[in-house]
């Protein structure tokens, strides 16, 4: 048989038959020994193999048995991954553990005995194993990893060991034959998403130890929802409300619900909103597109508001979180274009990206002292928005947290931040004062630029035909360990902020400040326009350049045509 080996390792078959018999010997199949070999039906495997290794016959796609003789000890991951004829195959009672993505993709295989000695199924063993009908897990497993079941479209019968703790995300989603399943005692935790679109299931029983029952685990499970217990207008399982059947305008959620599902009330009618206090998970899209709801109270009891809670819901004008509420995901209220005001609590302490992003209405806001980083993006797109203080607890403040604020005014950063990330206030436009604490270590680029179309003219820096707009008064610190001065949009509004705040600034630093505005400026009247006699005089006294350092501010100054600040500069 043509086949490469070394020292007992088979490391390739390079021949086009049909059938292979692994040679009496060989104890270990290398790394993609039979990689997408086309022609090979069946293999023979010896009691001299111990171990198949990493994808030794992935996508092998007319290899339709495998015959493994008792010895093999480890089969690893992705070994017969996208064996798409293969129909049977025997794992020997040696191995113990059926590895992350085994047997994915191998559409034809009906059915498989998993020996008694195997303790743990890894992520999507089984995945898409469209053909497979029923599986019995034996009771020395532990644990059965994410996906392991995923896809199996004809999978009608699973047997679950007991002792089994753990129903991971996504075990049996789109397992869309599966009527009915029993659930050990044992299991505490249901994963995000575990039976997701199993559109048949009718019957499954609520295990006595259970603690965590995750976002999303009945999605699309319709026929089972119909048949929860819970009142007329709510199908629950145990204290988690999975889908709210109603068409009432005001709802009152019972009390003993700790568990919001995902997409619960998504795209109902509902208008007001009363939440119960014990709840304490709002899963994902559970209120999204709620185009009638107007206010909600979250109440302190809960700890975790999931991605795109309550996203779109354009009438929402009123979200009170209480004291107590821990974190807040990721577009959460993402595009609540009537919201108009929030005050984060202190509690918070975990704040995902874009979770306030496109609110348009919202003029005031108040951020926690609970949280270290302003996600990227959290306010980006809210128009409305005036003024704001970030509070000093927060040490960063991440890239387009405040972008496109159009109507911000006043952004005030409290002792204690120390990063300033690229485009935190692109896009404020009305930005006319900002303070910086002197703390600040780092600045980004573009941090506070805007950009407007104008026609293109000789006395304007353009760039592709965009004027950068203009920040009147920035107050940086006394020290910054680094800075992108493209992040200040204007070098004049740095000696306008040294004017307004000189306290906050060393004299070496104030010389180096308005050396740059000076050469930046070099060949730009309306810019160099802003820094005036007054500014040249302050620098003057407090930094003491030095000749040649005045001189070259004379030269541009003369250059622009600043007679003013020429003269004062000449003193």
């Amino acid at each position: 048989m043509p086949f490469v080996i070394r020292k007992g390792v088979l490391e390739e078959f390079y021949g086009n038959e049909s059938h292979a018999v692994v040679p009496d010997g060989v104890t270990v199949i290398y790394d993609r020994a039979f990689y997408e070999k086309k022609n090979l039906k069946s293999v023979i495997i010896p009691a001299s193999v111990r171990k198949i290794a990493y994808m030794a016959f992935y996508c092998c796609p007319d290899l339709e048995s495998v015959t493994i003789a008792e010895g093999v000890k480890e089969i690893t991951a992705c070994s017969f991954f996208d064996c798409k004829k293969l129909e049977s195959i025997n794992i020997p009672s040696t191995v113990t553990r059926i590895e992350r993505s085994l047997f994915s993709g191998c559409r034809s295989l009906k059915s498989i005995t998993l020996p008694g000695g195997v303790t743990a199924i890894g992520d999507g063993a089984f995945q898409d194993c469209s053909s497979l009908k029923s599986i019995v897990i034996p009771d020395g497993v532990e644990y059965i990893g994410e996906r392991a079941f995923t896809g199996c479209a004809s999978l009608e019968s699973v047997t679950l060991p007991e002792g089994l703790t753990e129903i991971s995300p996504k075990m049996f989603w789109g397992c869309k034959s599966l009527r009915s399943i029993r659930l050990p005692d044992s299991v505490k935790i249901i994963g995000e998403g575990a039976f997701r679109g199993c559109t048949q299931l009718t019957n499954i029983n609520y295990p006595k130890s259970l603690e965590r029952f995750d976002g999303g685990v009945f999605e699309g499970c319709d026929t089972l929802i119909s048949k929860m217990s819970g009142s007329r207008d709510f199908s629950c399982f145990g204290s988690a409300l999975c889908k709210y059947l109603g068409h009432e305008e005001t709802v009152i959620v019972p009390h003993g619900i700790t568990d919001i599902s995902a997409g619960a009330f998504s795209g109902t009618c509902v208008k007001h909103l009363i939440l119960p206090e014990g709840l304490e998970r709002i899963g994902d899209h559970t209120f999204s597109s709620c185009d009638s709801l107007v206010s909600v109270v979250i109440p302190g009891s809960v700890k975790t508001i999931g991605y795109k809670a309550f996203s779109s819901c354009k009438s929402l004008e009123k979200v009170t979180l209480c004291d107590g509420v821990g974190s807040i995901g990721w577009f959460s209220f993402a595009e609540c274009t009537a919201l108009r005001s929030i005050e984060i609590p202190d509690s918070v302490t975990y704040m995902s990206s874009d979770a306030f992003s496109g609110c348009s209405s919202l003029t005031h806001a108040v951020l926690p002292r609970g949280i270290n980083y302003l996600p990227e993006r959290t306010f980006i797109g809210c128009s409305s928005l005036e003024r704001i203080v970030v509070p000093g607890n927060i040490r960063s403040i991440g890239r387009y947290a405040f972008s496109g604020c159009a109507s911000l005014k006043e952004a005030v950063l409290e002792e204690g931040v120390e990063e300033l990330w690229h485009e935190a206030f692109h896009e404020c436009m009305k930005l006319n004062c900002i303070v910086l604490p002197t703390t600040l270590k780092f600045v980004g680029q573009e941090v506070f630029s805007y950009y407007v179309e104008v026609t293109t003219h000789p006395d304007y820096d353009c760039y592709n035909g965009n004027e950068t707009f203009i920040v009147p008064v920035i107050a940086l610190p006394k020290k910054i360990d680094e800075i992108h001065l493209s992040g200040v949009s204007s070098p004049s509004s740095l000696v306008n902020g040294f004017l307004k705040y000189p306290q906050l600034y060393e004299a070496d630093v104030a010389r180096d400040y308005f050396t740059y505005v000076m050469r930046a400026s070099e060949g730009f009247k309306d810019k160099l326009g802003a820094v005036s006699a007054d500014a040249a005089a302050e620098i003057l006294k407090r930094s003491s350049p030095t000749a040649k350092e005045i001189a070259e501010w004379v030269e541009i100054a003369e250059k622009c045509g600043n007679a003013e600040l020429v003269a004062a500069l000449k003193g």
